[in-house]
């Protein structure tokens, strides 16, 4: 039986110009108007643990996360370790190299355990605990509560408790973030930083956005 043909893979200048397009729907998110920050508040003494919240309204939220995740989609072809390599092959003018180098670092440490720790639930006490990791935080939160009804994560979500739900719901929100600089830089980058390809100079085209 013949096997499914070779996915077709979207041309480097082309997946530059659809990450631009995204970026700039990103940043034109309601979401991401005036007063629409999102907070976390967690208030504990020795009895009780109180968490108050503040998001932009459901739907601005649940749309801008639709966006972001696609730099996020191990099958999106804007995923950002694409990006990555993409503008690697490109090169960058002197100027953004620094800044490029900082993008590559934070995307490879991205997942690593931060300041806020929280265990597996149900898991025993031990000496090494898995902790849940930034991804999976947003990967909770995103697929549990906003973009998708996935009910596996909406019950591990319910199970997490309001405590542990807040502090992933923080760890959601910081990953967000971090998506969100990833994605300002590589638009201020695509569209100022590239090396113009030789052939293009060799012609007199000097536009670097793709």
């Amino acid at each position: 039986m013949p096997g499914n043909p070779p996915r077709p893979v979207r041309p480097d200048d082309d997946t530059l110009r659809l990450a631009s397009e995204i970026i700039g729907d990103v940043f034109e998110s309601p979401a991401l108007g005036p007063g629409s920050a999102l907070k976390i508040k967690i208030d504990l003494t020795p009895g009780s643990a109180a968490v108050t919240i503040s998001e932009p309204e459901r739907r601005a939220i649940r749309d801008l996360v639709g966006l972001v995740r696609k730099f996020d989609m191990p099958s999106d072809d804007v995923r950002l370790d694409r990006l990555l390599e993409i503008i690697d092959r490109r090169g960058v003018e002197p100027d953004w190299t620094d800044g490029f180098e900082a993008a590559k670092k934070a995307h490879v440490t991205r997942n690593d355990v931060r300041e806020i720790k929280v265990q597996e639930p149900d898991e025993p006490p031990s000496d090494d605990p898995t902790w849940i990791r930034p991804r999976e935080a947003f990967d909770l939160w995103a697929y549990g509560e906003l973009v998708h009804n996935d009910y596996t994560k909406e019950l591990r979500w319910q199970g997490l408790g309001p405590l542990r739900q807040g502090l992933v719901r923080q760890m959601a929100h910081d990953y967000l973030m971090l998506l969100l600089a990833q994605a300002e830089f590589m638009g201020r980058l695509i569209a100022h930083g590239l090396k113009v390809p030789e052939a293009a100079q060799s012609e007199g085209q000097v536009s670097r956005s793709p």
